[in-house]
């Protein structure tokens, strides 16, 4: 019993940095066919893909998802939970 309160505190204080959080997850840089760069979030499952913005308070300016899916096609988003504005941009292998 003790072990797991020892293990679930080192877990809990493990996310207490200052760390940025879309820095520690998949992230990389994303150069719009604009030039803009954009740091963003890389969705690929659709679990995440669902989660997307889902009960987040703000988005820094420069930073964004970016949904890859398997094959080119159409695909329905919703926007459940999502307390700040979107854009969406779709973009093929073409941009």
């Amino acid at each position: 019993m003790r072990a797991l309160l020892v293990l679930s505190l080192c877990l809990g204080l493990a996310g207490c940095g200052g760390s940025d959080p879309v820095d520690d997850f998949n992230s990389q840089q994303v150069k719009l066919p604009d030039g803009t760069s954009v740091k963003v979030e890389v969705m690929m499952n659709k679990t995440d893909m669902a989660r997307g913005m889902m009960f987040r308070d703000s988005l820094p300016e420069g930073r964004g998802m970016l949904f890859i899916h398997p094959k080119a096609d159409r695909y329905p988003y919703w926007m459940y939970q999502v307390k700040v504005p979107l854009d969406i941009i779709w973009m093929d292998k073409q941009k």
